[in-house]
């Protein structure tokens, strides 16, 4: 009668078992974290279509209204506003979708206008645009002006993390319509 013997190489120790459990988890935390990064630049990503859109239509709607529209630029986020022939100034625009936007501190956004120059300004010579906003009127003039006729200040509009990992533009000639691209980061 012959007896049957496991041979010892057959199964799994416990030492091979917790090796192969020690690169699972090595690895799925290695997907998540991959994961996790592309959720963040598709949300900012998202933010400056939004951006590009939210242009086109203060374009759009200074065509519709035959009204100039402008764009304040401000430290963490925008404004836009409308000139208002009735009292020579800028009324802020807060309606949807031209409600002012705010960033957090983890935004940078920087604005280059052609033929912009870096002036100093006269301190000694308080002009009529140095006025503070009056009855909801501003007396500065926006940073970019969308032109009843269809065209707008050439610009590049800069939005960039302030850590410098992603960074995209949104700009235009003047005449043609608002490209959004992602630039490449280092």
């Amino acid at each position: 009668m012959r007896m049957n013997r496991q041979r010892p190489d057959q199964g799994f120790t416990l030492i091979e078992i917790l090796v192969v459990i020690t690169i699972m988890a090595v690895l799925t935390s290695m997907v998540i974290l991959t994961f996790s990064g592309a959720d963040q630049r598709q949300l900012h990503e998202g933010e400056v279509e939004r951006l590009a859109l939210r242009l086109d239509l203060a374009r759009q709607r200074a065509v519709q209204r035959n009204r100039e529209v402008g764009l304040h630029l401000e430290l963490n986020g925008f404004e836009f506003v409308e000139l208002d022939p009735d009292v020579g100034g800028w009324r802020p625009l807060e309606q949807r979708p031209f409600q002012p936007a705010e960033y957090g501190t983890d935004v940078v956004l920087t604005l280059t206008v052609e033929g912009a120059g870096n002036e100093s300004d006269d301190d000694d010579d308080p002009g009529l645009f140095d006025e503070p906003e009056t009855d909801g009127v501003d007396q500065r003039p926006p940073d970019l002006v969308f032109f009843r006729s269809g065209e707008v200040t050439p610009f590049s509009l800069g939005y960039e993390l302030a850590d410098a990992s992603q960074r995209w533009t949104v700009a235009s000639d003047g005449l043609s319509s608002i490209q959004m691209t992602a630039a490449e980061t280092p």
